[in-house]
């Protein structure tokens, strides 16, 4: 299970820096599905913005909205896992 998460950290970070948002948006959340407590979402959020991210002026100059939005939907993935009929822990 190692080797497979491994491989998937190295292909989403992949994808962060090589493909869209919009793209590499839905990577992660299938991942967070996949794998338990998926925490490398949140740090491909943070790399993303690292690289591509600019400051918003209307949420005063705050540049870290992908990440804000990776750990949102880390938690509320977290918190529906254990209510779904076709997700079981491994």
């Amino acid at each position: 299970m190692l080797l497979k998460r491994s491989i998937a950290d190295t292909l989403l970070f992949v994808a962060v820096v090589t493909i869209p948002w919009w793209l590499s948006l839905p990577l992660a959340l299938f991942l967070s599905f996949y794998f338990e407590h998926y925490y490398e979402a949140i740090l491909s959020g943070l790399v993303f913005d690292i690289l591509y991210g600019a400051p918003l002026p209307m949420l005063f100059s705050f540049s870290f909205l992908f990440t804000l939005v990776m750990a949102a939907l880390f938690f509320v993935i977290e918190f529906l896992k254990p209510y779904l009929k076709f997700y079981s822990y491994r």
